[in-house]
């Protein structure tokens, strides 16, 4: 090969001795996994041809190649020094795992880390131990005042929830001005305690177990947000953990913010939104641990006032994943008025098709794209809702093949600007005459759609994951239309149907 760089790797003049196989397509860890094992005598345990498709001259361009030793598991202390020493002035990317408490952490290896703090790039910590945790940090903090002037993703994850001290504190103090994505799990009294202002933060995402903590400071919550005026994402999921506090008049505007995802409850959900100030030209994903049906007009109360106030000069994307005790939820937001791009509709229960159609589907005639996943019933029967939905440009649908009765007469006319169709289909074992009677029909609408309107990009029927259909299935589906078949997902997809088919 006579290109001088493979992969984003630089490679020496000249060609390789071999050509280029799968091997310049693993991914970094691999290759240098493989790599630091060749640096020595092979042991004699791991057969030669492991690591005969790996020449000399590639081993070359991998230890030259620094980003390819700057991902780093910590629980290995001979791969750590090694990766340290070869990534050079790279980037580092720190990882170290021990949620499961076993043992692997070796402390000492994080004195390497010491003179390389300036690298630092990404810092994923997930542990049991409060004694690992206090002794990592005590060493980020030993003799600097910037402890990762670099730092731009910070992840700790702990086991439970802990009594964190003040070297922990004191990090983040000095490194959050640097952090863009954060992400903390178990945790309730902190980082509420910094004061240094999270002026790069684009994402924070927040978990919390009930189990750990009583309560959550709504106040603290609200500072901690206001110190990050330009967050773009915003992740809350506290299973059934309240918010207490009086913040007042507060109100914390996040100007940036397009992506809010809250799993909590809806009476957590109605305090927060209520202080919360920010564009809604966002994806807005609402996961209730409890019915929506008591807080359902307040959240669109409060979101839809927040519209009306906002300049907007596109319809609102929205994205609500709701189930069979969220209907009031959905409705109350369809009668608010507010225009919708996006709609997820999951775990649809069966005979509810009439309030569907009449109180929640006819508020979003704006959808382009739809989700359904059907739990039971038929498929006709929800697919009959969609005639209020002529703007509809994609749709996927999940669902159960129990007594499918698909044909083109139920939905293919009521669609005119459909350009995709996913059907993915939980099929029994064995299929039967029914099921290929089942996707003969939705082929035929497909071709007779495109037909009519022209307008049908694709088409593409999934089988669950345990389940491959055969070739034989659509054996005669492939002799008539244009449609492909692979194997290896098992999945019929049309691009090209032939209309006269």
């Amino acid at each position: 090969m006579a290109s001088s760089q493979v992969s984003g790797i630089e490679v020496p003049e000249g060609n390789p001795p071999t050509p280029l196989g799968p091997m310049n397509r693993l991914p970094p860890e691999i290759l240098s996994h493989t790599f630091e094992i060749l640096q020595g005598p092979v042991p004699v345990e791991q057969p030669w041809p492991i690591f005969t498709q790996v020449c000399r001259w590639w081993r070359s361009v991998a230890l030259a190649h620094r980003p390819l030793w700057s991902r780093i598991d910590m629980t290995k202390p001979k791969l750590t020094r090694i990766s340290l020493r070869r990534s050079k002035g790279a980037p580092l990317q720190l990882h170290c795992d021990d949620i499961e408490g076993s043992g692997n952490v070796h402390l000492p290896v994080w004195k390497n880390i010491v003179q390389r703090l300036g690298r630092i790039n990404e810092l994923h910590l997930h542990l049991q131990s409060e004694t690992q945790m206090l002794y990592i940090f005590n060493i980020l903090i030993e003799d600097s005042k910037i402890p990762a002037p670099q730092l731009d993703i910070l992840e700790i994850e702990l086991q439970r929830l802990m009594d964190l001290q003040e070297p922990i504190f004191l990090f983040m103090d000095r490194a959050m001005p640097c952090v863009r994505h954060l992400r903390l799990k178990n945790f309730d009294t902190f980082p509420w305690r910094t004061t240094s202002p999270f002026s790069r933060l684009l994402s924070l995402d927040l978990e919390l177990e009930s189990l750990w903590a009583d309560s959550l400071d709504i106040s603290a919550l609200l500072s901690m947000l206001e110190m990050a005026p330009s967050l773009e994402s915003l992740r809350i999921e506290s299973h059934f953990v309240p918010l207490l506090g009086d913040p007042g008049d507060k109100i914390v505007d996040l100007p940036n913010l397009h992506h809010v995802d809250l799993s909590w409850s809806s009476a957590n959900i109605v305090v927060l939104l209520e202080h919360l100030r920010y564009p809604l030209a966002a994806t807005v994903i609402l996961a209730g641990e409890d019915s929506f049906a008591h807080g359902a007009w307040s959240i669109v109360e409060i979101l839809f006032q927040q519209l009306m106030e906002d300049t907007m000069d596109q319809p609102y994307k929205l994205s609500i994943k709701i189930d069979s005790e969220s209907s009031l939820y959905m409705q109350a937001w369809g009668q608010a008025g507010v225009p919708l791009w996006d709609l997820t509709l999951e775990n649809l229960p069966p005979r509810q098709e009439t309030l569907i159609s009449s109180q929640i589907l006819p508020f979003f005639s704006t959808a382009r794209v739809l989700f359904l996943s059907i739990s039971n019933g038929d498929v006709d029967d929800y697919l009959r809702l969609l005639r209020p939905l002529p703007e509809l440009e994609e749709l996927h649908v999940t669902t159960l093949m129990r007594r499918p009765t698909f044909c083109d007469q139920t939905i293919m006319p009521f669609l005119p600007q459909l350009k995709i169709l996913e059907l993915q289909c939980d099929v029994p074992e064995s299929y039967d005459t029914r099921t290929l009677r089942y996707i003969r029909c939705v082929v035929a609408a497909y071709i007779e759609h495109k037909r009519l309107h022209g307008s049908l990009g694709s088409l593409v029927i999934a089988p669950n994951e345990s389940y491959r259909f055969s070739r034989a299935v659509f054996r005669e589906l492939l002799e008539r239309t244009d449609l492909s078949w692979t194997s290896k997902t098992g999945k019929l997809i049309g691009t090209r149907a032939r209309a006269s088919s």
